[in-house]
């Protein structure tokens, strides 16, 4: 772990701050502000929208309209949250941004009236603050101020003078005693503390933590600290980030949604979703290779659902598929039933001992033996050789319906956006079973429909990281936290994802 390099706390007295400091902190919030929201929509898609331009025209409309965003806050409270009146049994800390749930949200600023951090944009892009909030308050250092908008309550902790100043004991002790003081007599039953190290570090940090369980010992209320923070990125750099997470290879060219869902895991900026859907309607690639799905409707039978991944998968070969310069003729592929984690295996032959040796090589030895495998009631699923494996490793064999592809709808339906990858990807120089591995990666990295992760969470417990040449902000973890919230935040997306799946089959049975 990174050594602290900002000062720790302190018990020493500040100095009020001079003129001179707090000229340069309006200096640094007026160098950093963003571009017009009309800038911002010219950099992103050329739209020429001038001031001369008619207020009646749709694109004036459309602009005036990005300028107004109203606030969406989320509709669900914390999942660890299961009463009304919970008593306070210590300060939950969890690794997701203090966006994803409904949550009185807590934050720490300084009482400079004109420094911003991350955190404050964040709050004001998303609606939750009015841009100009703290001009020409007085803010005391030491005091917790509480902070009234249509849908949850806030709370800012003035923890320190100026940024440069040491952050004091006294002031965090204050702070606390105050916020403990706010919430009790607005009778609230949940906050979240947003961790903001433009403030305060890492070891300030802890320390409130620390002084945060013993101030609010039995009081009915649930705590979280949100570690991470989704950052505003610059208005020249928003176009950029979503031709990457859409056009990239590991992104592989998936529609508004999906590449809406794969963004907002990392970023946030006011009508980001309008932005992603022009930006797919005009992507030339999608428009050509996109194929056009049949939906059909037949009856339904609900299948039972796996509580662990890899205890249950589905195998299939995709093909025959043009002859690669190795020879390869057909992809073998597997899917868990849980987690929809994919395993792509280019095959010469569509065989028994091709689909022995990828079961082995690329499932057994990494994951164990699954209790069973689906296949169809073709010969290279229906043979000897994979039935002595069978009884090796104890697998149930289960066969689907003869001429009833929707037995093994969920990998049927995964062939169909390999189809539209190897489409989007495969040309000269590069040829389908080059490309394979970037399909699995692409596929297991993206938020799936019915469990509301993306398969890889799912099974490790973690979202992989996106390629991208913006930086992301770096965070510190101590080996035994990564391990405790390792195995917390596992066991519970599983859990999640078990029941957003079973959800997800009943919706569709009753479609």
């Amino acid at each position: 772990m990174k050594p602290d390099t900002q000062p720790a706390v302190s018990d020493s007295v500040n100095e009020s701050p001079s003129e001179t400091a707090l000229a340069r902190d309006k200096d640094i919030y007026e160098n950093n502000s963003t571009h017009h929201e009309q800038t911002a929509r010219q950099l992103l898609f050329d739209d020429p929208i001038s001031s001369k331009q008619p207020k009646n025209t749709a694109a004036h409309t459309a602009l005036a309209k990005y300028s107004a965003a109203k606030a969406r806050p989320p509709k669900d409270k914390p999942p660890w949250i299961c009463s009304e009146n919970p008593l306070f049994d210590g300060l939950t800390i969890v690794r997701n941004h203090p966006f994803k749930f409904n949550d009185n949200l807590v934050f720490a600023m300084t009482a400079s009236p004109h420094l911003k951090s991350e955190m404050l944009d964040a709050l004001i892009e998303r609606g939750y603050l009015p841009n100009d909030y703290f001009e020409n308050k007085q803010m005391i250092v030491g005091e917790t101020y509480e902070i009234h908008n249509t849908f949850s309550h806030m709370y800012c902790m003035i923890v320190k003078q100026h940024i440069k100043d040491q952050c004091r004991k006294k002031d965090i002790l204050r702070c606390l005693n105050n916020l403990k003081r706010l919430v009790n007599a607005s009778h609230v039953a949940n906050i979240g503390l947003a961790r903001d190290l433009t403030f305060l570090n890492i070891r300030e940090w802890q320390y409130i933590s620390e002084h945060f369980n013993t101030i609010f010992k039995g009081s009915h209320i649930k705590a979280t600290l949100y570690l991470n923070n989704l950052p505003v990125p610059p208005v020249e750099n928003r176009f950029q980030l979503i031709k990457e997470y859409h056009e990239s290879s590991s992104a592989g060219h998936r529609g508004s949604n999906t590449t809406y869902n794969r963004l907002a895991c990392d970023y946030y900026w006011r009508n980001m979703r309008q932005d992603v859907e022009a930006f797919v309607k005009r992507c030339e690639c999608c428009q050509k290779e996109k194929l056009i799905r049949v939906k059909t409707k037949l009856p339904m039978i609900i299948t039972d659902t796996t509580s662990r991944p890899f205890e249950k998968l589905s195998l299939d070969f995709y093909g025959p598929l043009k002859h690669s310069s190795r020879k390869n003729h057909y992809v073998l592929t597997m899917q868990d039933w849980l987690s929809k984690f994919i395993i792509l295996t280019p095959c010469k032959k569509a065989n028994a001992h091709e689909v022995a040796k990828a079961l082995i090589e690329r499932v057994i030895c990494y994951f164990g033996p699954p209790s069973s495998i689906l296949t169809d009631n073709g010969t290279h699923f229906q043979n000897n050789l994979l039935r002595d494996l069978a009884n090796i490793f104890k697998i149930t064999k289960l066969r689907s319906c003869v001429y009833r592809p929707q037995t093994q709808g969920a990998i049927e339906r995964m062939h169909h956006t390999l189809t539209e990858y190897l489409k989007k990807y495969t040309n000269e120089t590069m040829q389908w079973d080059d490309c394979l591995s970037l399909a699995q990666h692409a596929y297991n990295t993206t938020q799936h429909e019915s469990t509301g992760f993306s398969p890889i969470e799912v099974l490790l417990g973690f979202k992989a990281r996106t390629p991208t040449s913006f930086a992301p902000p770096k965070d510190y973890y101590a080996y035994d936290d990564y391990i405790k919230d390792t195995i917390t935040e596992l066991s519970h997306v599983q859990t999640l994802a078990a029941m957003n799946l079973q959800q997800a089959k009943h919706r569709a049975s009753s479609r």
